[in-house]
């Protein structure tokens, strides 16, 4: 039985340091000529063969409507740099040698809820933050149309334009930061709202902050003024109020 494939000098950084690539069933290591794990790459995750809980997958939809959803992340691809992350590894790790902790890469698409009309995914993409050594998501959401697999924009899923829908949004969450309420605004983005069978999401990743320099979500449950600002054919299955 063969557990992994070790490439030798497989790959070599700008200073010219050869790289080793170990693969395998399930992830990808980077790694040094003494066997120091620079970067491991998680081999990406969905959108098909995902089951997640009650949640319908996407092998529950016709097959043309599953060719068109995976068309669609095919088309939104890798959300990361393999190679860019390695040479950043590389450069973190020249630093900070006995206290570097590998980078990881990772990218899943999962189903988190639905309806008699809609099925919503999740794109999570995992990648390392180099200044504090950890990780950062970045997170964002998809709505489709059961029946044909088209996308469904996240605007139409609503009553009410984004300025206005961050408005509603801060006010059930009590943000009172007009500066952060301000710079939402001018950053949202539809996809940046996620769907739960119980809660939805808004998450900002931290590039759309730049102020904050940080990720910044208010999460809500489908309570009767939330569920005011969505279409009553966008409410999740196990809201309570669909």
């Amino acid at each position: 039985q063969i557990d992994h494939l070790l490439l030798r000098e497989a790959h070599t950084l700008a200073d010219g340091t050869q790289i080793d690539i170990m693969m395998g069933s399930s992830y990808t290591f980077y790694c040094l000529e003494d066997g120091t794990e620079l970067l491991m790459v998680r081999n990406t995750i969905g959108p098909d063969n995902v089951h997640s809980g009650t949640v319908e997958s996407l092998d529950a939809l016709s097959q043309a409507a599953q060719q068109k959803i995976k068309e669609y992340f095919d088309a939104q691809g890798i959300l990361y740099d393999i190679f860019a992350t390695l040479e950043d590894a590389y450069d973190a790790y020249c630093i900070l040698k006995d206290d570097y902790s590998t980078y990881v890469l990772s990218q899943e698409m999962v189903p988190t809820a639905s309806n008699d009309e809609i099925i919503y995914f999740l794109t999570v993409v995992t990648t390392p933050d180099s200044g504090t050594n950890g990780h950062t998501e970045l997170r964002l959401g998809a709505a489709f149309d059961k029946d044909t697999g088209e996308v469904v924009p996240a605007s139409e899923l609503f009553t009410c334009d984004p300025d206005e829908l961050i408005d509603r949004f801060a006010e059930i969450c009590k943000v009172d930061d007009e500066a952060l309420i301000a710079q939402m605004k001018v950053n949202f983005k539809p996809e940046y709202v996620i769907f739960f069978p119980d809660n939805l999401e808004i998450t900002f990743p931290a590039e759309a902050l730049p102020e904050y320099g940080l990720s910044h979500g208010m999460g809500f449950e489908y309570s009767e003024e939330v569920c005011a600002l969505l279409h009553h054919w966008a409410i999740p299955n196990g809201s309570g109020l669909e």
